[in-house]
């Protein structure tokens, strides 16, 4: 008797330790079994990076990394080593025909470059890719909180927005700015409790300073998407418009430093201004493209508008079904009931509609220097996509709350999500550097034996630099003292039906 007491009791625990990866509940009575779940699944991400980069085996000399990061890089390396500032660069086709190195504003000059000093360009790639690899996962974790998502949700997120086709895409052919889009999900959660009412200065500075940031690191691209976003926030938060119209002045203020200078080159770049936008040429190309595995060596084929890379947004057939379901279909239909994100539907839709065909003339029609340097409108996917994303996690974990667990309900889900990692990593395998490496043009120049820095007397772009830099810190001066003579955010409601 005593025997199947024992089994039974056993039976329980362990029924009980499986519903702690389905119930955010009965997880809190299990802290280390959910950081011992958070250190597994943050070391396979590094994992699944490393494997990536060929654990380092794989030159970057192919693509844009050739071409432009890896010149641009050892650039700085050597303005460093020889104790100069990095005002011109001789070598000037990664600057597209310029030789003022912050005529660009997508040139990375966040804090770590300084790194460059003591380490190889090649390993600051993976030092700053796995930088803000970390950043993404614990602002994963803060929307785990603050939405109240189990593990298993979390694990769905986690793994279709750090290693879906178009963060793997652009990585693999050299887009090394791209590192913005880990920044996102802490993006979302600022625009999120916005929503739930919390504003105010520090939420301002909060926000002004993460997209300054992703100024610094490169993300100019991003940085103008998130503030279409945010723009197209306004009508839904027409009360609180004057903050979000606050965070958009104060990132744009803070980023002068880095977007002033290019104002130089505008006629230089007239053919990227005057360019149509090329976008997915319908929304079945944008399905297709979360369903279709394309492999590299077909992504120049004529039967694409373009280069695939541009258009990948692989997430394998079950990844689309939950990413449809629960991140449209659910929310869309519980829009005129419960009503959650229903602020969310026009920055939605509407940055959805921006990356369709040449719908992206709308914006470039206002004639703002800022917003038309876009000549790949798809590549905007990137931003209703991850908030989709979230969206669905959240959906998924009320669905998951909703439905009577059993073992077999629990092996359902399991499956479901190994099969969804195994489509992911199949792309991520298929678009490693590795197999991009071997259908690509090797570049054989060495730029550690060039001579990159070419300083010279340039007193109006130096000018306008330190004009910039003053604005900068002008505005990060009057920021923060806004914030400590303002006090806490507000909060009028923490509730997500707004």
């Amino acid at each position: 008797m005593k025997y199947y007491k024992r089994i039974s009791s056993a039976t329980a625990k362990s029924g009980k330790l499986v519903q702690v990866f389905f119930d955010p509940e009965i997880e809190k009575d299990y802290l280390h079994l959910r950081f011992a779940v958070f250190g597994l699944l943050f070391f396979v991400g590094i994992i699944f990076w490393m494997y990536f980069f060929d654990f380092g085996r794989t030159g970057l000399n192919f693509g844009d990394w050739d071409e432009i990061n890896m010149p641009r890089l050892r650039f700085l390396q050597q303005a460093y080593q020889l104790g100069v500032f990095p005002w011109h660069m001789l070598y000037t086709a990664p600057l597209h025909g310029a030789d003022r190195f912050f005529s660009l504003p997508d040139v990375i000059t966040s804090p770590q470059i300084l790194l460059l000093y003591f380490i190889k360009a090649r390993y600051f790639v993976y030092f700053d890719v796995l930088l803000h690899y970390t950043i993404a996962f614990i602002s994963i974790l803060w929307i785990k909180k603050l939405l109240r998502l189990s593990l298993i949700a979390t694990c769905f997120f986690f793994f279709l927005f750090g290693f879906n086709g178009y963060v793997i895409a652009h990585y693999s052919v050299g887009h090394f700015t791209w590192g913005s889009h880990f920044l996102f999900p802490l993006f979302f959660v600022m625009m999120i409790r916005f929503s739930q009412g919390v504003r105010g200065w520090r939420w301002v500075a909060a926000t002004a300073f993460l997209m300054f940031y992703m100024v610094l690191a490169g993300g100019e691209h991003q940085f103008v998407w998130l503030l279409i976003f945010m723009g197209l926030m306004i009508p839904s938060h027409w009360n609180q418009a004057a903050w979000l119209v606050a965070a958009m002045v104060f990132a744009v203020l803070l980023s002068a430093v880095r977007l002033l200078p290019p104002v130089l080159e505008l006629s230089r770049f007239t053919w990227a201004s005057s360019a149509s936008p090329a976008g997915y040429p319908s929304i079945m190309t944008l399905l297709q493209s979360m369903t279709q595995l394309i492999s590299p060596g077909r992504a120049y084929e004529p039967l694409f508008p373009y280069n695939y890379p541009e258009l990948n947004l692989y997430v394998g057939f079950l990844g689309f079904i939950f990413v449809f379901y629960f991140g449209l279909v659910k929310w869309i239909g519980r829009l005129s009931t419960s009503g959650e994100f229903s602020k969310f539907v026009i920055p939605v839709f509407g940055m959805i509609f921006l990356s369709l065909s040449n719908s992206y003339n709308l914006i470039k029609a206002l004639s703002i220097p800022l917003f038309n340097g876009e000549r790949v409108s798809s590549r905007m996917i990137d931003v209703p996509f991850v908030f989709v994303l979230i969206i669905a996690a959240y959906f998924f974990q009320k669905w998951l709350n909703e439905h009577k667990p059993s073992p077999a309900f629990y092996a359902a889900m399991a499956s479901l999500l190994v099969l969804v990692v195994h489509d992911l990593w199949v792309n991520l395998n298929l678009w490693s550097l590795r197999n991009i490496a071997l259908i690509s043009k090797l570049s054989e120049l060495d730029y550690s034996q060039m001579t990159l820095v070419g300083n010279h007397p340039d007193p109006v772009y130096m000018a306008v630099f330190f004009v910039g830099l003053a604005i900068t810190l002008i505005s990060i001066a009057s920021l923060l003292l806004l914030v400590f003579r303002k006090g806490k955010p507000g909060r009028n409601n923490s509730s997500l039906e707004v």
